[in-house]
């Protein structure tokens, strides 16, 4: 789900940003350990997958200024793992973010 900028007040997205940060500092941390080199096009495949899939956003009527859209997180997290899917789609959300401006920072 995707929120306009102004329903968070900068100490709550501060601190959101910071502990989201710290944790995939520590997942990427960990992937270190048990990242093998089959992996990586698969998440790369599957990274672009779920990137498209992910931006056909939908309105939702009942919530003003938000609007949702499929969720690959679980999907990737069956296929590789969780902690190889926190970094998929922690750049996927990324890109969606910086690049094509869909949905906040």
């Amino acid at each position: 789900m995707h929120m306009a900028n102004e329903l968070l007040s900068i100490p709550v997205a501060t601190g959101t940003l910071a502990i989201a940060g710290g944790g995939l500092g520590l997942i990427c941390r960990k992937v270190r350990q048990v990242i093998a080199a089959d992996k990586l096009a698969l998440m790369g495949i599957l990274g672009a997958f779920v990137f498209g899939a992910q931006m056909v956003n939908f309105q939702l009527p009942a919530m003003p200024g938000t609007s949702g859209h499929l969720i690959g997180a679980v999907l990737l997290a069956i296929i590789l793992g969780p902690h190889l899917a926190a970094i998929v789609i922690s750049s996927v959300v990324i890109v969606q973010c910086l690049i094509f401006q869909d949905g906040p920072l």
